[in-house]
């Protein structure tokens, strides 16, 4: 199995978890987990990009059960992602982030006052590597 191959098992693996304890990623939870804290030193693989992002310091998404399944969101940010498992949430926000992250830095020069401060926000989280 390749790096990223395993990488992405892992991270399928330690977000689908109902309760986990890892060096990556710790969920709090009962029967439904709430919060989901993204530890510092994180990679997110980004195989398009042949990269990874790095998570810089630990931050947290809110996980809200729907008829449909999981809203994963975080206050670092305006996006919101849902799916059918809490793990499959969490997964799908951070590679949006990741995605938001590398659009900001692209538009960097056009980009308003506001935005520009969302840009800083998500920089002191996650960078691309």
């Amino acid at each position: 199995m390749t790096t990223t191959a395993q990488s992405h098992k892992e991270l399928y693996n330690t977000l689908n978890s109902k309760t986990t304890s890892s060096p990556i990623v710790t969920a709090s939870a009962k029967e439904v987990p709430t919060i989901c804290f993204i530890k510092e030193d994180f990679l997110l693989p980004l195989p398009t990009y042949r990269t990874y992002a790095k998570v810089l310091q630990t931050f947290y998404l809110q996980l809200v059960p729907t008829d449909d399944g999981y809203v994963a969101t975080s206050p670092i940010s305006d996006i919101c992602e849902q799916d059918v498992s809490a793990g499959d949430a969490v997964r799908k926000y951070l590679y949006s982030l990741a995605d938001e992250l590398l659009w900001l830095r692209e538009q960097k020069e056009n980009l308003s006052d506001a935005v520009h401060k969302q840009l800083d926000n998500i920089q002191s989280y996650m960078k691309i590597m």
